[in-house]
């Protein structure tokens, strides 16, 4: 379940009295930005890994390349480097120098190529007894950093270290928090509407008309026959380049309950609604596939093309492809997978599985 956040009982909170971000990236610089007054220590491989200036926004901010130095400033540490590089840092850190974390907070959206874990299951490999969460929201960060209105979500199965999440962040203004017991819920989501949005730019290269959806010849198209699919000169229109706002709801329809089958599948129960229907889950998503500087979005538009970012999506279809995660996948997640993979026709995207 969540709710909105008013003021946090005293009696759940101790005081934080800081916090280290491992890994600079733009969502770190904005989750730091929310946190008014707070020291915040910002751990970087280089100096030419920090784009962002932390201590413009945070004056008390304080960047480093010591991962130790750090680690040894606050046992309250979060998460945000990019998926794939998550266990090399933990594995990384000189246990014998820092205290234990008391708790470890993700910003990951992705799932590890290889294994098929989620960024709190490999926290879990090496610090079994951290309490951990995920902050997540439709949010980007460069709004977020400009000072519009964002919202976001704290999941924690503990409610103590939810509870100070949202003491550390609730003084930001225009900041609306929610919060869940159920993180498991809220990674898989932002796994996954990644790999959506990257199918959604996909979407974005084609011509297409929802009235070809059920076309038996568009549903047949493959790569070595091009016109096999191609909605007519009705869709040649200038006006009518890319996908109709139609097409665009359907695949947006279609996704998310997709998304909503395949977790129910994997976590063998039903989801919470509430969850679900929140900034997490259905609110991530649509900003990642709508707002058209979503970096999964632009990826998929300029596939087969590399994006010169860092792609989650990507990443999590090919941890997908290569585990038991990906067996039996149908539907808009199978076609993804065979677009990447196996050089298929992105027009086939919507064929129903």
């Amino acid at each position: 379940m969540f709710k909105t956040t008013g003021a946090v009982p005293e009696e759940m909170t101790e005081k934080v009295p800081g916090v280290v971000f491992l890994g600079p990236g733009r969502f770190s610089a904005a989750v730091a930005s929310c946190m008014v007054g707070v020291p915040v220590a910002v751990w970087g491989r280089s100096q030419e890994s920090f784009r962002h200036d932390f201590s413009a926004d945070n004056p008390q901010a304080v960047q480093t390349t010591d991962l130790t130095w750090a680690l040894q400033q606050f046992p309250y540490w979060i998460l945000g480097c990019p998926v794939q590089s998550v266990r090399g840092v933990l594995a990384s850190i000189d246990l014998s120098s820092i205290p234990a974390p008391a708790w470890v907070l993700s910003l990951g959206k992705g799932i590890e190529v290889g294994t098929g874990l989620r960024v709190r299951q490999i926290i879990a490999e090496f610090f079994p007894e951290a309490r951990t969460g995920v902050l997540a929201g439709p949010n980007l960060a460069a709004e977020v950093l400009a000072g519009h209105p964002c919202g976001m979500v704290v999941a924690s199965e503990c409610k103590k270290m939810a509870a100070q999440v949202k003491e550390l962040l609730q003084k930001r203004p225009l900041l609306d928090l929610q919060e869940s017991a159920f993180p498991d819920e809220v990674e898989w989501y932002g796994a996954l509407k990644n790999v959506m949005a990257f199918g959604f730019g996909l979407l974005m290269q084609s011509k297409l008309d929802p009235l070809s959806f059920d076309n038996p010849e568009f549903c047949n198209a493959k790569p070595d026959n091009p016109r096999a699919g191609d909605p007519g000169s009705y869709n040649q229109a200038p006006h009518h380049f890319g996908p109709s706002e139609n097409a665009k709801a359907l695949f947006m329809t279609k996704a998310f309950g997709e998304m909503r089958g395949f977790m129910q599948q994997i976590l063998q129960k039903p989801l919470d609604e509430q969850t679900s229907l929140g900034y997490g889950g259905l609110g991530d998503f649509i900003l990642t596939c709508y707002a058209a500087s979503s970096r999964n979005r632009q990826a998929g538009q300029q596939f087969p093309k590399p994006l010169q970012e860092l792609c989650e999506g990507q990443y999590t279809l090919q941890a997908l492809r290569g585990s038991r995660l990906g067996e039996g996948l149908t539907g808009i997640l199978n076609h993804l997978v065979q677009v990447c993979f196996k050089a298929y026709d992105p027009r086939y995207l919507t064929k129903s599985s």
